[in-house]
């Protein structure tokens, strides 16, 4: 049973919504039992909502018949974040697609809307950057410390968009030069073994003193379509890492990046 079944994507009507909308219809394309809700959130206290209403409706009509079959819109008056994660546990979201207009790492502030949504959401978090222009996926890079993992069924969604595409997974953890060549494995490698068996997947161990670095060269280097992480919160003994989180998404804009949390 899929891990995915309802997808809240929100939008502006801007180009870079639109893109991120392109990709979630793609995903729809390859699972006719996805379900989308698009949402248009506006802080004007004078919103009117049937204008709103009348621009989301234009954009469904956009979309092919088998896709406008399977969407919701909703518009809502409210902050953006606050509403998202409203409309996310009311309707019982299972992934959140956000489109962002990228950008170069010192661009990127936590209060971005983007950097609130990972760190305040409870559900997996993919965000479409506005130079996305292939959506097929064939190689998904998964980045993983040496923290084990608490609860493997948290990669239900690698597994579901992995299945989907047909891509090759990457578990991906970066060494660093000071430490033995067996470092690299971790905790989690007997389990992984046995969760993504089904699927075609191979560990990598990449050397660079800096983490970010050397996911985001090895991420250029492999042709890689799609980041996955996990914040620290799925980790044993180990606190939450908001701040690495937004760091990450800061360094990896060119290429999508799920969040699961």
């Amino acid at each position: 049973m899929n891990q995915i079944r309802k997808i809240l994507l929100p939008t502006d009507f801007s180009a870079c919504a639109q893109i991120a909308l392109d990709y979630v219809v793609y995903m729809m394309s390859q699972d006719e039992t996805l379900q989308l809700i698009l949402l248009h959130v506006d802080d004007n206290p004078d919103l009117v909502i049937e204008e709103a209403d009348k621009q989301l409706n234009e954009v469904k009509k956009s979309l092919l018949p088998h896709i406008q079959s399977r969407t919701q819109i909703i518009s809502q008056q409210g902050a953006l974040v606050e509403t998202i994660l409203s409309v996310r546990q009311e309707k019982n979201i299972d992934l959140i697609v956000m489109g962002t207009e990228g950008g170069e790492p010192d661009e990127v502030s936590a209060s971005s809307h983007a950097a609130q949504l990972l760190q305040s959401s409870n559900c997996p978090v993919l965000i479409i950057p506005n130079t996305t222009t292939n959506f097929q996926i064939h190689q998904i890079a998964l980045a993983l410390d040496k923290q084990a993992i608490d609860d493997l069924a948290t990669l239900d969604v690698l597994h579901d968009v992995a299945r989907w595409f047909g891509a090759k997974v990457h578990v991906l953890t970066v060494k660093k030069p000071t430490e033995p060549d067996n470092a690299g494995f971790g905790p989690n490698q007997s389990d992984l073994e046995y969760y993504l068996e089904t699927l075609d997947y191979h560990y990598a161990f990449p050397e660079n003193a800096d983490i970010q670095l050397g996911i985001t060269n090895y991420i250029d280097q492999n042709n890689i379509d799609l980041l996955v992480i996990l914040p620290r919160s799925h980790s044993l003994n180990a606190p939450p890492s908001p701040g690495k989180l937004t760091r990450l998404l800061a360094l990896h804009t060119h290429i999508p990046l799920l969040v699961i949390d």
